[in-house]
């Protein structure tokens, strides 16, 4: 009789971890979501300020720091919107599951961003590489559009090249 209850206890003990750790698994999921969501709306809005908020520190850094950085956005969105440019939509998939590479959490959130002049329609596939520093699950970006093999290289030497989705090819929709 004890040895069944032994049994139930353990299955009891064992249903209750994986609950808790689906529940933490849900939870990071859904902060990296909020994350991307946020650096997507203010893409979209035009809040400059708002997507460097949200992009990966090394990067700000490197583009000459969170005012620089705000600037040199807002001039290459000028430019684009001089040229006939708009963003229509930036759609955000499903994170994919966190996974650990020298010292850092990353995560891939499918993206595709819809443009379009007075002549085209463009469909942008891509991607946001989620990174956490901190492990608490604070969560900056880098736009899997802007990595190369060299800026991903500079930007984040340890990361293995085979845990990025491959290049997905521009859709390029005359208007008739």
């Amino acid at each position: 009789m004890s040895r069944i209850f032994l049994r139930l206890f353990v299955a009891s003990a064992c249903a209750w971890c994986a609950t808790q750790f689906s529940a933490l698994a849900d939870a990071e999921l859904e902060s990296i979501r909020a994350a991307a969501s946020k650096g997507a709306t203010a893409m979209e809005e035009g809040d400059h300020a708002g997507l460097v908020a949200t992009t990966y520190p090394l990067v700000i850094e490197m583009l000459g720091g969170r005012e620089k950085a705000t600037r040199t956005l807002a001039s290459g969105m000028a430019d684009m919107k001089a040229k006939g440019f708009r963003i229509v939509t930036i759609m955000l998939g499903d994170p994919g599951t966190p996974f650990p590479a020298a010292g850092k959490d990353y995560s891939i959130v499918p993206m595709t961003m819809v443009m379009e002049n007075q002549s085209a329609s463009i469909t942008v596939p891509s991607f946001l590489l989620a990174i956490s520093t901190d492990g608490r699950g604070t969560w900056t970006f880098v736009d899997g559009s802007s990595l190369t093999p060299a800026t991903r290289k500079l930007i984040l030497p340890d990361l293995p090249p085979d845990k990025l989705p491959p290049k997905q090819k521009t859709i390029v929709e005359p208007k008739q």
